[in-house]
């Protein structure tokens, strides 16, 4: 009877551990949801490491040396890059078949581009039209297009593949892209990067420099934003 005790015993302490250790390795999955969409692991971490170089090297210094621009000259030079944007956001308004998005973004371009002074002053957003932020990705995320694997873009940064096809395909849908040299359009992509990364110092800062891992932080970051975004 003692041994059948102690054989139970062990069986139960056996049994114990076992679902630990099954228990430990479940969390350990679950830690990191985004592990399976991150395919090409190896080589976005190393693009990675080369972004994190360069915003340390020139994007960051940059961008901080731009914010010493007065307040009031960095609100007008966003307004006049939203501007910019206008006629692709009415493009993919279109292809979504979103009425409201098409007309806001047309309009939102004439006025701001005439009463707003060249899009310095965001005229339109204080007559009421809403400032919608569109791109092609939207516009297969409207189709149910899946976002596809986690991909990192040199100097660009976290991306997926929907979201390389929505720039590449935005790229040759912008309409005033076809008006412009490339001088203008190599000088509207440097600004965009620039005020990009100077709105978004707080984040970077948090996610690249201050996270323990930074890799899985903004990985995790990203996709987090991409599913809710979309």
């Amino acid at each position: 009877m003692k041994d059948l005790l102690s054989l139970l015993i062990i069986f139960f302490l056996t049994s114990c551990s076992t679902a630990n250790i099954a228990n430990i390795k479940n969390s350990e999955t679950e830690i990191d949801p985004f592990e399976a969409r991150d395919t090409l692991k190896p080589l976005n971490k190393k693009i990675f490491s080369l972004n994190l170089a360069l915003d340390e090297t020139i994007i960051g210094p940059v961008a901080h040396t731009y914010h010493h621009v007065p307040e009031w000259g960095r609100r007008h030079i966003n307004n006049f890059l939203t501007n910019l944007d206008e006629p692709l956001n009415f493009v993919n308004g279109l292809l979504q078949a979103r009425p409201d998005i098409a007309f806001a973004s047309f309009w939102r371009f004439i006025l701001n581009t005439t009463i707003g002074f060249g899009g310095v002053n965001d005229f339109a957003s204080k007559a009421g039209l809403k400032h919608y932020d569109e791109g092609f990705s939207k516009t297969l995320g409207s189709y149910g297009v899946d976002e596809g694997i986690y991909l990192v873009l040199p100097v660009i940064g976290p991306s997926s593949v929907r979201d390389t096809t929505g720039l590449v395909a935005d790229w040759f849908l912008d309409p005033l892209g076809w008006l412009m040299n490339t001088t203008e359009t190599i000088t509207q992509i440097t600004m965009d990067g620039i005020t990009t990364r100077d709105n978004e110092d707080a984040v970077i800062e948090q996610f690249y420099y201050d996270s323990i891992e930074p890799y899985s932080a903004t990985r995790a970051a990203y996709l987090q934003h991409s599913a809710f975004k979309h």
